[in-house]
């Protein structure tokens, strides 16, 4: 159970909010839908929020983020509105409310989704709090496993 990312990477070569990392990511006006880091499986109640905490090395308010939620994974839909981050600012606050995807379905990946509408720039993200990760069934452990040993071994 991870995360899961494209374009992004762990680093901690600037200052971070919490812990010893953060997520970073290069913004260019192609990554929009494609430069995805996805969150495992979560499980969404009525009362859930994704709090965290964003900057950017960008002069201008190009850069964006926009929280994108799935069923499959592999399908997107935006949730919240587009968030424009302020240049050379230091860590911001940003909550994206998710009570609107409690109801008959109730398990849904969450994604941050970082481009451009101008000139590139780095996005970081930190301190990400939100939904409980919904736990595999004990009967995959094994089958997942194998399949990490056989990835190994292939590399």
């Amino acid at each position: 159970i991870s995360w899961t990312q494209n374009n992004w990477i762990r680093a901690s070569d600037q200052p971070h909010l919490h812990g010893t990392a953060y997520a970073r990511s290069l913004t260019t006006t192609t990554t929009q839908h494609t430069n995805l880091l996805r969150t495992p499986l979560l499980n969404i109640e009525a009362d859930s929020v994704l709090e965290f905490y964003a900057r950017t090395s960008a002069a201008n308010y190009d850069q964006r983020l926009q929280i994108r939620y799935s069923v499959d994974g592999s399908n997107w839909t935006a949730i919240g509105d587009e968030i424009s981050l302020t240049p050379y600012v230091t860590w911001a606050a940003y909550e994206v409310d998710l009570s609107s995807l409690a109801g008959a379905r109730s398990e849904y990946y969450l994604a941050f989704d970082a481009y451009t509408t101008g000139s590139g720039g780095f996005v970081w993200i930190d301190y990400v709090r939100g939904p409980e990760i919904v736990p595999l069934p004990p009967h995959l452990y094994p089958l997942l496993m194998v399949l990490y040993l056989s990835l190994l071994h292939h590399c």
